[in-house]
């Protein structure tokens, strides 16, 4: 009878085990792209690529979600749906290694291409954006009281990868930059190490009135 019951549970564990393993090393993959503001970017799949068979399993998407994903890495291409532009790819990396996986990118909304750009490498339209800090901070208001420290600002992307910006305040208080910028940015003023005042800021910039940074609405400033 227990020799019985032992071989009945042999086969069941037999037919189960190629099952489980199937569910552990599968799981469903889902795609979303981020503009600059954190919206949603409408894309179809272009390409799913394991980098390791150089299997395309494209035909295991619908839409941006793709399921019974082998666990691996895989570099995916998207195309942008209307009135996107249709000839932008964006391209991602994502590892599947649980039964959920969520892969989000980021990517400017319109893109120029190299009719849309200029001579002088910028966009048509680019302004110079002009500014100054009100007021200058001086060197008793500095924490480390330390002379000489450049004051600067530095412009961060809130989404996406673009790099920062990083532009000189000279001693008058004034500032400017040059270059398209689209979407949330948050600035920080800085002294030296010293972070004096922050904001978030969204271009286009709805004035042409140069930008006026008022550090004395900085409630709090941090230092190293």
């Amino acid at each position: 009878m227990r020799a019985g019951r032992l071989g009945a549970l042999a086969s069941l564990a037999a037919v189960l085990m190629p099952v489980m393993a199937s569910a552990r090393s599968e799981g469903t993959v889902t795609i979303r792209v981020l503009d600059e503001n954190g919206r949603t970017i409408d894309c179809a799949i272009g390409g799913f690529l394991d980098i390791d068979s150089q299997a395309n399993l494209k035909s295991l998407f619908d839409g941006l979600r793709g399921t019974h994903i082998p666990y691996g890495t895989y570099v995916y291409s998207l195309w942008r749906r209307p009135p996107g532009n249709a000839g932008a790819v964006i391209e991602g990396r994502v590892r599947v290694s649980m039964p959920e996986t969520l892969s989000i990118t980021t990517a400017q909304r319109f893109v120029l291409t190299s009719a849309l750009v200029a001579a002088d490498g910028f966009a048509p339209g680019s302004v110079v954006v002009k500014g100054r800090l009100e007021p200058m901070p001086t060197a008793s208001q500095s924490t480390t009281g330390l002379s000489g420290e450049l004051v600067w600002i530095r412009l961060s992307p809130v989404m996406g990868d673009a790099p920062n910006l990083d532009i000189e305040v000279d001693p008058s208080g004034e500032f400017h930059f040059y270059g398209p910028l689209g979407g949330r940015y948050l600035l920080v003023v800085n002294r030296g190490k010293e972070v004096l005042h922050v904001e978030l800021l969204k271009f286009p910039l709805k004035s042409a009135e140069p930008l006026v940074i008022k550090l004395q609405d900085t409630q709090a400033r941090f230092s190293e």
